[in-house]
Order: structure tokens, then C-alpha cells, then sequence
């Protein structure tokens, strides 16, 4: 008999960190799961949390102590080849230095290399069990306002795939994992266990599949930045391998968990605009006179509500949710993992993955204050009154995260445009302090547009818009010109790494052996769109997946069907030979079946 073992971990009051919401509750619902799918016994179950009850007389608090001490009585737990091991972590998670780290209860990010657990800990004693059936699954929120948060889950995925581990992560590096208040439970492990429920998930591949289709239209729904999951999986007979097999799953019948309905979206109402450019003429009284309206009127309120949610360390919490009272909308699911659209799914350094385009936000309808007479630098110091004591704290990183995601796409030239019209305003004239302070928020606005640019690897647009930022605010002048020279350097270290892994791809490729080609198509899945070389990846790509249908093809030829098809199905969807593979595919199941029916 296959034994099922359960390690989950979820922690919601940190001392040190910001609480979560429902990482506990993932936690336990996660185990609930199982028991629901397989015969999950008490010995083979390790799961810490804070409400968790003691195992055999020893505490369950997630503590660091406790943790590793799981860990060791998970390596002599007496598994075999065939047993499975489930692991779920639902908390904090922390890059320091390029390594990932899963923070226990008393984690403290001043002390990340002291307090939290290696995540190349983790895995490493992982890949050592006996049984080569371990699945991880790693929802990792990213502390508020801790730049360690940047590029969390790339270690992880670089260890699981050298490690041979299949491995879930909740998002990609440059994305949030979120919670909701309207599913008690964070998005992850929401749709993580509807699929799990799901009857036609059965394997890896139709898991991730799930996942893929689910999650980002979930987030969308929830009014919350896209989510995408991460699955790393090294070795390709995994992906078609039985989460529950037959046996264990006839014991306990699975539970269909029907899908949450999504309503329409709601038409957008209200759109930001930036200023628009005015001409570089001579300022004539009459034009001065329209401009002074407009630093008065439009122009400040157009920019305050572009930058409100950026520059403001107190935004007003979320008193409900949109999505009440709507009607559900179509949506199209069930795509398989070789589906993936290419450069989405990274097999290796994620940090690198191809990016995936953040969704529109819809725009809410905002009235902004009125103007103060007396004008405000925009480097002035913020609000300094609380957080009301009923305020989610989560709340305000997640809009400060979606505005900030939200404006990638925005232009930095309108900016620098009204810039250039302000100074016109002469000094002896009354209007020249809002035109100073109208400057300096204009370069904020430029700023960070440029920030988020460099965030997603955009490195060029990013030079470009940085290169806009106004002499008048000496301090982040200074700060623009040093990020010119951070960003042109990390622009060829990003054109290097692309190039060392258009080169490694290339190596990957066994003649002959198809899985090396799917190896090496995922080690081209981490350029991103942005690179230079994405276009001579993508053609790599595509010259790779014919290769790999003309294996399958030989083989057919030889009645080889069964290895065939398995060639087949790792052509990925994405690639120039995936309609073909496809239909070959279907071919040589009929031709397979032909050749083994029995004769009369």
C-alpha cells in the first residue's frame, strides 16, 4: 500500500512581521484535502501552525526549532520508493543575497540568515527521502515594505529543478501572492484545493494546467493584480504521473468542490489621464492665464490621482468587494501544461522568467480634496496619524503594489512635457511655488514610472524615462543619474545571462532523446520578452519543437507508437510544431489500437 504523508506549515501572527490573514487556515484546509483524498494517518501527518494540536506530547508551534525538528522525523520516517510526500507552506517568505528564505513564527527580517529556514535546507533534505513522490507547494508573501521581498521563489525554482522535486510556487518572483477576505483563504490555496477536488485532476500536468487557467482568473475577479503560479519540473514522466492513485483514491471517494462563479467585469467608468503636452511656444498672457487653470484645476488633480496611491502612506481600506451582486461570466479552462505559452512557465532562475502583462485595472470614480493654498513639496514628509485599529494592514501594500504595477505601461514624456510648460512660469510670478511644487511631483511621477520599467526588466524604457527626471529636485536627480549607471550595467549582466542560456539550451540537446529538447525549450522559457535576445530564443524555440515531432515521427515510422506519443506530447503548445504533434498524436493512438486489436 502507497502511504500519502502530509508536512504543512502556516503562520499567520509573526512577531516580527506584519500578520497574516488565512495562512494557518490554508494550512489545515490543505491537510483536510488529503484526508478527504487518500488515508492520510497521524504518523504520517506533520502539520504546524498556531492552532495546530501537539504531535505525540511535542509542540507543533511554527517555530524554527519545532520546524527543523519535523524535518528530522520526516527523514526517518520509514518511505519507500513509492510513498508520496505532500509539503505546504503558506507565510513569509525572504531573498537575502540571491537566497530564498521561508520565515518561521519568530522569523525577523533584520536577522533573515539567523532566524529564517534556507530554502535549499528545505528541498536539500527533501531530495534525500527514499521516495522520489514529493510535491511542494509554496505560497511565499513578500513582507511589506522589505526589499527583500524582490525575487522571491528564483532560488526556490532554480534547487527544485537541479533537485528533481516537483515544486508549485503561489507566484512569479515579480508578482504578489494575495489574500481575500470573500474565500478565507489566500488565492493559492483557494485554487490549489478546488483543483486537488477536481476529479479530472488526476496528474501534475492537468494540476498545473488547472492552475494556470484558475488563478489568474480568480485574482482578476477578486479585484486583485494578476497571479500567476510557477511549476518547475525537471524530469517529464512526473508531469503525467497520478496524484492519487487508485488504490488509495477508491478509498475515500474525491469531492468535486464546485467552482466559485465569476461575475462580469465592471465596465470602467473613469479613466486617469496625464497631463497632456503643451507646446513649447512663448507663454502669451492669454496662455499664461490657461495655465494658470490648469495648475490649478486639472492638471494638479489629474497627476494627485495618478500619484496618490504611490506617494500616500495612508490609503483608505477596501469597505467591499465589487464583485458582489454581478453575474457570472464564460470563462475557457482545462488547458494542459504543454499549453504554456512561451515564456511563461520558467523551469530555472525565475527571476529571469518572461514576464506576463499585468491586467488593466478598472478605474473608480475618486473625488480628490480640494487644492491647498499653501502649496506641498512632494518630498515632504507624509501623514504621520494611525492606521484605525480596524484597518487590514494588508490592504494598503496590495493597492500601493497594483498602483505601482499599473503604471509600467504609462508614458513618461506627457510628464515631461508639462514639466518643460511649468517652467515657464517666471519666479516674481504668485503662481511660481505651485509651479515648483507641481515639478517636483511630475518628476516623482516620472520616477517611478521608470522604477517599475526596471522592475520588470525593461532596462531601455527605463534609462529613457529616468533620463526625464527634473534638475529641480536635486535629491532625486541625483538618484536618477545613479540608477542610469545601475541599470545600464544591469541591462548587459541581463544580456549576458541571456546569452550563457541560449548557449546552454543549445548543449541540453541529446540527438535522439526529446525530453533533452523539452529541457532545453524551458531553459529558453526564462529570457524574457524584454531581452534583446527574446526573439532569437523564440525561433530557437520553435526549430527545437520540429526536431523533437521528427523524433516522434522516426519512431512511428519504426510502429513504435507508444514512444511516439510520448515524444509527442512534450512538444510544447506555444512552438511552431504543436498543431502537428497534435494531430500525429491522435493518429498513431488509432493506428496503436488497430495494431493491438485482437484478430478473429
Amino acid at each position: 500500500m502507497v502511504n500519502h504523508a502530509c508536512f504543512a506549515i502556516g503562520i499567520n501572527q509573526y512577531e516580527f512581521l506584519q500578520p497574516l490573514r488565512y495562512a494557518q487556515e490554508d494550512a489545515h484546509a490543505f491537510q483536510n484535502c488529503l484526508e478527504e483524498k487518500v488515508a492520510l494517518s497521524p504518523e504520517w501527518s506533520w502539520v504546524l501552525t498556531e492552532m495546530s494540536p501537539s504531535k505525540e506530547g511535542r509542540s507543533t508551534h511554527p517555530t524554527l526549532s519545532n520546524i527543523e525538528r519535523s524535518l528530522d522525523e520526516i527523514a526517518q520516517a520509514p518511505f519507500t520508493a513509492d510513498d508520496v510526500l505532500w509539503c505546504f507552506f503558506s507565510g513569509y517568505g525572504v531573498n537575502v543575497a540571491g537566497q530564498d528564505y521561508l520565515m518561521p513564527i519568530e522569523g525577523n527580517p533584520a536577522n533573515v540568515e539567523e532566524t529564517g529556514i534556507p530554502i535549499q535546507l528545505l528541498l536539500g533534505r527533501l531530495a534525500k527521502l527514499p521516495t522520489q513522490q514529493v510535491r511542494v507547494f509554496l505560497d511565499m508573501s513578500r513582507p511589506t515594505g522589505l526589499y527583500g521581498g524582490a525575487g522571491i521563489g528564483s532560488e526556490a525554482a532554480d534547487l527544485a529543478r537541479h533537485l528533481g522535486i516537483a515544486t508549485i510556487l503561489s507566484c512569479r518572483p515579480h508578482q504578489f501572492s494575495r489574500e481575500t477576505s470573500a474565500l478565507r483563504h489566500g488565492l493559492f490555496a483557494a485554487t490549489l484545493l478546488e483543483a486537488l477536488r477536481q476529479p479530472y485532476c488526476t496528474t501534475l500536468a492537468e494540476l498545473d494546467g488547472y492552475l494556470r487557467d484558475r488563478l489568474p482568473e480568480l485574482s482578476e475577479h477578486h479585484w486583485r493584480p494578476r497571479q500567476d503560479p510557477l511549476t518547475i519540473v525537471s524530469l517529464p514522466q512526473h508531469l503525467q504521473a497520478s496524484l492519487f492513485p487508485v488504490a488509495d483514491s477508491a478509498i475515500v471517494p474525491a469531492q468535486e468542490l464546485p467552482q466559485i462563479p465569476l461575475p462580469a467585469p465592471v465596465t470602467p467608468t473613469d479613466d486617469l489621464v496625464p497631463p497632456t503636452p503643451m507646446a513649447n511656444d512663448p507663454v502669451t498672457p492669454v496662455e499664461l492665464s490657461l495655465w494658470k487653470q490648469f495648475l490649478l484645476g486639472g492638471g494638479l488633480i489629474a497627476t494627485a490621482l495618478l500619484l496618490g496611491a504611490l506617494l500616500s502612506h495612508e490609503m483608505e481600506p477596501q469597505v467591499t468587494d465589487p464583485e458582489e451582486a454581478q453575474t457570472p461570466a464564460q470563462t475557457e479552462r482545462n488547458a494542459p501544461l504543454s499549453t504554456q505559452a512561451f515564456g511563461t512557465t520558467a523551469f530555472g532562475n525565475s527571476a529571469a522568467a518572461m514576464g506576463t502583462r499585468l491586467p488593466e485595472e478598472p478605474a473608480t470614480e475618486a473625488q480628490p480634496d480640494p487644492v491647498p493654498d499653501t502649496p506641498q513639496s512632494a518630498d515632504s514628509s507624509p501623514p504621520t496619524t494611525p492606521v484605525s485599529a480596524t484597518a487590514t494592514p494588508s490592504i494598503y501594500q496590495g493597492l500601493l503594489d497594483e498602483a505601482r504595477s499599473s503604471i509600467q505601461s504609462v508614458p513618461a514624456s506627457p510628464f515631461a512635457a508639462a514639466i518643460a510648460t511649468a517652467r515657464k512660469i517666471p519666479a516674481n510670478d504668485p503662481l511660481y511655488p505651485k509651479a515648483k511644487a507641481n515639478i517636483e511631483l511630475w518628476g516623482r511621477a516620472i520616477w517611478e514610472i521608470a522604477q517599475s520599467r526596471a522592475q520588470h526588466g525593461q532596462f531601455d524604457s527605463a534609462i529613457a524615462a529616468v533620463k526625464l527626471v527634473p534638475a529641480e529636485s536635486p535629491q532625486l536627480y541625483t538618484q536618477a543619474r545613479q540608477a542610469i549607471a545601475t541599470w545600464t550595467q544591469a541591462k548587459q549582466q541581463q544580456q549576458q545571462v541571456s546569452q550563457h542560456r541560449l548557449n546552454v539550451a543549445q548543449e541540453q540537446v541529446q540527438p535522439g532523446q526529446a525530453s533533452s529538447y523539452w529541457r532545453a525549450i524551458a531553459t529558453l522559457r526564462q529570457i524574457q520578452p524584454a531581452d534583446p535576445l527574446y526573439g532569437e530564443a523564440r525561433q530557437l524555440a520553435d526549430r527545437l519543437s520540429r526536431e523533437m515531432l521528427q523524433i516522434a515521427r522516426s519512431r512511428a515510422d519504426g510502429r513504435q507508437f507508444d514512444e511516439a506519443i510520448q515524444a509527442a506530447v512534450l512538444v510544447p503548445a506555444d512552438t511552431a510544431a504543436y498543431v502537428e504533434a497534435q494531430t500525429a498524436i491522435e493518429s498513431w493512438k488509432s493506428r496503436n489500437q488497430s495494431s493491438i486489436s485482437p484478430t478473429n
